[in-house]
């Protein structure tokens, strides 16, 4: 180190008046509350590029940014230094401290001109302002890494602390309690210790290794990662199939749709030529059976007009009183009309019965059709058949317009009724049967 005599017989040492920062003699030195002393300048950059307010130092952090105020006695002193520091050097021979450049104006220390700048991943050096050397070495007491210039001022100023290499995050890795590192781990209590730790609260405790149990849980977790990428890789694979079978009932539903609207419109065009073909028959039965009626009421017109007039004459005849005349006359007398026996004719009014019955059997015979050909060939069908069973009707069951076969697995719609005996089984006026099973 360099030391310069003072007038008082004094030794003054360089590193009483170096700062920690850009490592050259202080310029408008100013400290921090904790009693660290710094460059101005250093340590506005420092907490410039920083993002909380702490002590480059000690690392003691403040909640808010401190004032700064220029120690004016230091400063004097600092010159005064400087200036034994000139006057001791060779002519021509700048110190450091002539050539003193503030970090402020350069963005970085002039022992930044050494080392390899921190990459991504690396450790960067805690004491660098702007861009950041390569850390060489952390300190476990500060706790700080530093590059391999400041490395020096940090050797000369704590000799006692102890230096580790490079590590991130090395707040979080220290014992706040031992200010060691942590290089234990305790299974009792599942947390990470430190030596002290582990020989004072932890002494009866399953302590290993923290490299040992960081193996062990990495294999642990390896063999997680596996289930779980095999059980990503399932939930992935069943969600593709439900996903798929959501597209197949959408299409399904679509097809669905689109055949019911056929189904039902081929339905109702038969529900309504159906009824079409009632309304025509109730018709024509109509016409004919007025006809019917007509020529036999103009026949009897035709027939009773004729006795009338018989009767006429008969009548007149009747009053005669002159016997030559009455006989005479009754001998000319045309022969009557022939007379149609009536007793046996009537007209037929019970037209329509069973017409509605039999055009809705009709109906269903034809929907029944339509479903064959529908869906003879299709899936529904298919699926139905795989439930089919054989089925005997029982006879005293059935409406008495439906006649069952004798094996009873058919049934057909007569309009005459059947010859069924009363039962209280039998449906009426429904045109139902039931099975015997």
């Amino acid at each position: 180190h360099k030391r310069v005599g003072s007038p008082g017989g004094r030794v003054l040492s360089e590193d009483q008046f170096t700062c920690s920062i850009c490592l050259e003699i202080f310029v408008e030195p100013v400290s921090t509350p904790c009693g660290h002393s710094f460059c101005k300048a250093c340590l506005q950059g420092y907490w410039n590029h920083s993002k909380k307010f702490q002590c480059p130092m000690c690392k003691k952090t403040y909640s808010r940014r401190p004032e700064m105020s220029v120690n004016r006695v230091l400063a004097e002193i600092c010159t005064q230094f400087q200036g034994l520091m000139t006057a001791g050097s060779p002519a021509g021979s700048p110190s450091r401290g002539g050539t003193l450049t503030s970090s402020s104006d350069t963005g970085h220390s002039s022992s930044q001109d050494t080392g390899e700048f921190a990459q991504p991943g690396e450790v960067p050096c805690d004491a660098c302002i702007g861009r950041k050397l390569k850390a060489i070495k952390s300190c476990v007491n500060c706790p700080g890494s530093y590059c391999e210039t400041h490395l020096r001022h940090h050797k000369k100023v704590k000799t006692s602390h102890r230096l580790i290499e490079p590590t991130l995050n090395l707040e979080e890795k220290i014992c706040k309690k031992h200010e060691r590192l942590l290089d234990a781990y305790c299974r009792t209590d599942h947390t990470c210790i430190c030596t002290a730790c582990s020989d004072a609260t932890h002494k009866s405790h399953d302590v290993v290794s923290i490299d040992h149990e960081f193996k062990k849980k990495t294999s642990t977790l390896g063999k997680k990662r596996s289930e779980l990428k095999h059980l990503i890789k399932e939930r992935a694979k069943k969600l593709e199939e439900i996903k798929q079978s959501i597209k197949v009932i959408k299409a399904s539903a679509q097809k669905e749709l689109e055949e019911s609207w056929q189904v039902y419109a081929e339905l109702q065009r038969l529900v309504e030529q159906s009824q079409a073909d009632l309304v025509e028959l109730i018709a024509t039965r109509q016409r004919e059976a007025e006809r019917h009626a007509q020529e036999l009421a103009r026949g009897l017109e035709n027939e009773l007009s004729h006795l009338r007039k018989r009767n006429s004459e008969l009548e007149t005849y009747a009053h005669t009183k002159d016997k030559v005349v009455f006989l005479q006359s009754l001998c000319s007398l045309s022969p009557g009309p022939e007379v149609t026996d009536w007793s046996t004719v009537s007209v037929n009014t019970d037209l329509y019965l069973g017409t509605i019955r039999s055009a809705v059997s009709s109906l269903v015979d034809k929907f029944q059709e339509e479903l064959k050909r529908l869906y003879g060939k299709g899936e529904e069908l298919r699926k139905v058949q795989n439930y089919a069973s054989e089925v005997i009707m029982d006879p005293s069951t059935a409406q008495k317009h439906l006649v069952v076969s004798d094996d009873g697995q058919q049934v057909k719609y007569e309009e005459h009724k059947g010859s069924y005996s009363e039962s209280a089984k039998r449906f009426s006026p429904a045109l139902f049967v039931l099975s015997r099973e």
